[in-house]
């Protein structure tokens, strides 16, 4: 009698692990995959997929990471800074009769050179050589750093300096004049090393 059961056993065995694998494959949604679904539809997303640049609660950007490294710059883009050379590098010739600024090297005795004060002195010598009624006027200014005796030697030193080259190149000595200014008339403002810079001048000028 057994013997007769024992194809009925079987298949029911059969049938209850089909129906467990239905079960566990269908319903419960494991198999086929490696990782389980999750069973929350708002699980947060994982902390290493937000970006660098997240905004914080204050509502101003996150300090920036490694990966997004900061730039400096500004509206106008990179400035280059003002010294002596570049301050003469702008001066430009016009006529005898109009100012030019003459520049120096910290420390240096001799101004900057440029083509615009050569070609300046150049049409200089011609009209002095031609008007000996006419002058040509050296005055020296300085900053406003110091005491204002000292400026005012200094702004002097300062034109003196300058005659002393253009009378070795042959001008009249009865044709130039030195004026001495100090820290007055400043063309920039003495609060800035720029405008200290700028200040720092020796003007020429035919009358």
């Amino acid at each position: 009698m057994f013997t007769n059961r024992l194809p009925w056993v079987i298949l029911l065995l059969v049938w209850m692990a089909g129906a467990t694998w239905w079960h566990v494959c269908t319903i419960k949604q494991l198999c086929g995959s490696d990782t389980p679904v999750s069973e929350s539809p708002s699980a947060a997303a994982p902390e290493a997929t937000l970006p660098n640049t997240a905004v914080a609660d204050s509502g101003t950007t996150a300090k920036p990471t490694a990966a997004t490294p900061v730039t400096k710059t500004t509206a106008a883009g990179p400035t280059a800074p003002v010294t002596e050379a570049s301050l003469a590098a702008k001066e430009t010739y016009t006529s005898v009769f109009e100012p030019i600024n003459l520049y120096f090297p910290p420390g240096e005795a001799y101004y900057i050179k440029t083509g615009e004060t050569n070609k300046f002195f150049a049409e200089a010598t011609i009209y002095l050589a031609a008007h000996k009624d006419k002058k040509l006027v050296l005055t020296g200014y300085t900053d406003d750093l110091g005491r204002d005796a000292i400026n005012l030697q200094l702004s002097r030193d300062r034109a003196n300096s300058v005659k002393v080259r253009l009378r070795q190149s042959g001008m009249a000595t009865e044709q130039i004049r030195v004026v001495a200014k100090g820290e007055a008339d400043p063309k920039a403002d003495n609060k800035t090393a720029e405008g200290r810079r700028a200040n720092r001048r020796v003007t020429v000028v035919v009358q």
